[in-house]
């Protein structure tokens, strides 16, 4: 007996909305005087049932990721055939009051389905232009909204969602991002309070928990560490995650990341025996790297790392790697081989020309993951500057410094132009 393929989240939506509201579903309601009444509340109640399905349905699938682990092309036409589903509906007109409302209700419900996946159709296209590392810069990519806001919160509530999970991929420490998302999370509060069913309210606390821990790393790499904000007159403070803070028992990695002296060895042994047994995980390497580079600081540790990251990263790029694998595979290349840069133009005895050499292998790297970014080229900037400041004070060759100061400039390009991926 072959098995049934399950359902997608957009197909189940489609199935939901053409068994809800079928052909000339309100004008076959009851209109007459005595029935009209009850009529209009069996309508409203269906259109508001079905804003809490899309709500919940596609709030569990996006939570999950569904836009990376499935097919984005078969996931673009869904959504699209969804979109020409909630096209308008020539609705005739009438006299009566209650039957003009409802049919007022059902053209703002599907304004909002086609907004809202339209929107979803363009993060996706976002991210897969982002994923495939193409040039193709856009001065702008925008559709024709339906209406200018949303009639429904709960669709409010899912945009944001939307956007909180897709600002896991771009983040950057930019004051108005904070600030968009403590407004995004003081909103879902407010909607939150307005909802009576728990599932709706579990989503809405897995997304507020979501920009708690997007703030908290937000905080970790801003120059004062702990950020204060006033909202409603109240002054608050997003604090830095700890090992104590109940608020993130999932996201526990992350506090090795950000403390890599507080790691237990007894998990670093771990994470080492995984690497020498071929067993590793990415993160686990990734962690490791951190943790050689800002504790342990031996250059051959560091180098040992490297080339087992090479050999893992090699034997998983395959012809069956996923487009969101191999980004994180490159991501990842990037970040091991960045650690490495600044770990050695921390130390004091490296030479200009080992910087050069290094240098030219940070854009080997760049240039074969197609992913560039400015923070190896910042350490250069750094370590140049003061290179060359002592240059000068010892009075050196003026061409020798010369010469450095072109590689500084070229750094410095470099770090304000890419960006922080």
């Amino acid at each position: 007996m072959n098995k049934v393929e399950e359902k997608s989240c957009v197909q189940s939506i489609i199935s939901e909305y053409k068994d809800t509201f079928i052909q000339d579903w309100i004008k076959k309601l009851d209109w007459s005087s005595a029935k009209e009444a009850a009529s209009y509340a069996d309508g409203k109640r269906k259109i508001d049932d079905f804003s809490e399905i899309v709500f919940v349905t596609f709030g569990r699938s996006i939570l999950a990721g569904d836009y990376v682990t499935e097919s984005m092309d078969r996931l673009m036409d869904e959504l699209k055939e969804f979109v020409e589903l909630c096209a308008d509906e020539l609705l005739p007109t009438t006299q009566n009051k209650l039957h003009s409302q409802l049919q007022t209700h059902f053209i703002n419900l599907n304004h909002n389905l086609v907004d809202f996946s339209n929107y979803y159709r363009l993060m996706i296209n976002e991210l897969n232009e982002k994923l495939q590392v193409t040039d193709n810069v856009l001065i702008i990519n925008a559709f024709a909204n339906k209406s200018e806001d949303y009639s429904s919160k709960l669709f409010e509530a899912l945009e944001i969602l939307l956007e909180v999970c897709f600002d896991e991929f771009s983040i950057s420490y930019k004051e108005r991002n904070i600030r968009s998302l403590i407004l995004k999370r003081d909103k879902l509060n407010e909607i939150r309070l307005n909802q009576s069913k728990n599932e709706i309210k579990n989503i809405l606390d897995i997304v507020c928990e979501k920009i708690d821990y997007l703030l908290v790393k937000y905080s970790s790499i801003s120059s004062n560490k702990n950020l204060k904000y006033s909202l409603n007159f109240t002054q608050q403070t997003i604090k830095l995650l700890d090992d104590k803070d109940s608020r993130f028992t999932s996201y526990k990695r992350y506090s090795y990341f950000l403390y890599p002296h507080d790691t237990p060895k007894k998990v670093i042994r771990e994470w080492q025996n995984d690497c020498y047994d071929d067993n590793a995980k990415m993160w686990e390497m990734a962690l490791l790297m951190r943790y050689y580079t800002k504790v342990e600081k031996h250059e051959n540790q560091i180098d040992n790392l490297i080339k087992q990251f090479d050999d893992f990263a090699k034997k998983r790029k395959t012809k069956d790697t996923t487009l969101f694998d191999s980004y994180a595979l490159n991501t990842i290349t990037n970040y091991m081989y960045n650690c490495r840069f600044s770990f050695l133009t921390s130390t004091a005895n490296i030479s200009f020309e080992r910087l050069v050499d290094e240098m030219v292998k940070i854009e080997n790297i760049q240039s074969s993951t197609g992913i560039k970014n400015y923070h190896p080229y910042q350490k250069a900037v750094e370590f140049l500057k003061e290179f060359i400041r002592k240059e000068i004070s010892s009075k050196k060759d003026v061409n020798l410094i010369t010469e450095h100061k072109s590689w500084y400039n070229k750094a410095l390009r470099a770090s304000r132009n890419l960006p922080m991926v």
